[in-house]
């Protein structure tokens, strides 16, 4: 299991997880200040270093959210393994995807078009639109955002200074 690193903005404000190649790369470029170390050391030739576990950079860089790729899998995801018309929590072999504005009609792929559902309501719907098939949405569709509170959950071994930059 391979242990993670805190990238921090100069703000503080917190970037993302680094591989340990990239922290190194930083810190002997002297683009990054160690905040906390792992127990754990690195070692080479003649030198050794605790390996750090929150970096900070010296200069500040706009970091954009980044959003998470458009697909099949990701949609699913993020609707919960649930049909988005009649509610029912579905198993794999049960999924398909619905566009909401079907593409006979110039429907696209796209996150605000694409929702996950049930196959007896995705043959009701057909390539009908909402209006037409008299059908409603539970949740509006939305680009997912890159959560970094669920990538912090998800990182094991977590550090006991993370919690300071993330919320439980």
């Amino acid at each position: 299991m391979e242990k993670k690193t805190l990238l921090l903005n100069n703000n503080y404000e917190t970037i993302g997880f680094i591989t340990f190649y990239r922290v190194i790369k930083l810190i002997f470029n002297n683009k990054v200040e160690v905040i906390s170390n792992w127990d754990d050391f690195l070692s080479w030739g003649n030198g050794n270093m605790k390996l750090p576990s929150i970096v900070r950079l010296k200069k500040y860089v706009n970091a954009r959210p980044r959003t998470v790729r458009f697909s099949r899998y990701n949609v699913i995801k993020r609707d919960s393994y649930t049909c988005q018309y009649c509610g029912t929590l579905l198993t794999s072999n049960k999924i398909t995807i619905d566009h909401i504005t079907p593409r006979a009609k110039g429907g696209i792929n796209s996150w605000e078009n694409c929702v996950c559902c049930c196959k007896p309501c995705n043959n009701k719907k057909s390539n009908k639109t909402l209006e037409e098939a008299k059908m409603n949405l539970i949740n509006k569709p939305f680009i997912p955002g890159r959560n970094l509170n669920m990538e912090y959950k998800m990182a094991l071994p977590q550090h006991q200074d993370w919690k300071f930059y993330f919320i439980k």
